[in-house]
């Protein structure tokens, strides 16, 4: 029994290592495999059109399949434009160079730092914590919906969501320690409350994103496009003419809908106002950090909104 125990106990990871290795391999295959098949179709492209296509499918297979890292799969036309023809080495290192690319670089960046250093939460609660607001649950959730939309116009939706949704979930576990014995409280209730706070985050960090050009990545996206294809450059307030009333009217949309499918449970939140302005004190005076994001973040709205201030002004 011990020897075989000793002779069977590494041939496991042997074959596991070995389907792993094969595994691996026809993941990586498959980017060149499906760059041939498209190359070789009956398109109706020039060489270096279908070269390009078939780059593309190449480079979304191995997103897919995940056998590189999805930075090196993207430098993949960095390598067959210039080796197929397609396209000179100087040309195909400036796609890699686009402004957009700094632009969403710089917007993520910002929004990181605004996220990690507490910056978002500090004015969430501040606004959250008003007299009046956190007592009733039509103004608490209105306005939490509200105030993750407005920090959705400067940071990105995904990490608007990641740092509000502990708020509203410390909200209805602070609702639902009140509530526990009272009538109106299901068992482990508050479930239309909860889902009310998690959806809502969501929708209204969506509404945001539309309101500002940095609101999510697809704006600068957008705005790249119009100037590459109609010469039209658009300023800062230019694109909140119109971004605001749309991001109002999809606020006040996904409110009332949310109001009508998962209204929360209770009308008055029991010791909320108390709660959130319990949260604020807890966070203190600014810290140094935070004013420092909070001056870079002033600087980088300044310059946004320069251009349209000056053409104003002259």
């Amino acid at each position: 029994f011990r020897s075989s125990v000793i002779t069977d106990t590494p041939r496991e990871p042997a074959i596991a290592r070995s389907s792993g290795t094969v595994a691996y391999v026809l993941k990586l295959l498959s980017g060149p495999l499906i760059f041939a098949i498209v190359l070789t179709l009956p398109l109706a492209l020039e060489y270096r059109g279908r070269v390009a296509l078939a780059t593309f499918a190449c480079v979304i297979t191995w997103w897919i399949a995940q056998p590189i890292p999805w930075a090196v799969a993207a430098m993949l036309p960095f390598l067959v434009f210039p080796a197929a023809g397609v396209m000179d080495i100087a040309a195909t290192m400036r796609l890699y160079g686009q402004p957009i690319f700094f632009w969403i670089m710089g917007t993520v960046l910002m929004g990181y730092a605004i996220e990690k250093h507490g910056l978002a939460r500090r004015i969430a609660l501040a606004f959250l914590a008003l007299p009046g607001v956190g007592s009733k649950a039509h103004r608490l959730t209105f306005t939490y919906m509200l105030m993750v939309g407005v920090v959705s116009m400067f940071v990105s939706d995904a990490a608007t969501v990641a740092m509000m949704i502990p708020i509203g979930m410390s909200v209805v576990r602070h609702v639902r320690r009140v509530t526990a014995g009272s009538p109106d409280a299901e068992l482990g209730g508050l479930s239309n409350l909860a889902a009310f706070i998690t959806l809502g985050t969501l929708y209204a960090a969506v509404a945001g994103g539309t309101a500002t050009m940095m609101g999510v990545p697809h704006n600068a996206i957008a705005i790249s496009m119009l100037q590459r294809f109609t010469g039209r450059q658009l300023g800062f307030f230019d694109w909140m003419v119109a971004g605001v009333p749309v991001f109002l009217a999809l606020l006040v949309t996904f409110f009332l809908t949310l109001w009508a499918l998962v209204r929360p449970e209770l009308r008055d939140l029991p010791g909320g106002e108390t709660f959130l302005r319990a949260e604020r004190a807890k966070l203190g005076p600014l810290r140094a950090n935070e004013r420092r994001v909070l001056l870079v973040f002033a600087v980088m709205v300044l310059l946004f909104v320069l251009p349209t201030i000056v053409n104003l002004v002259l």
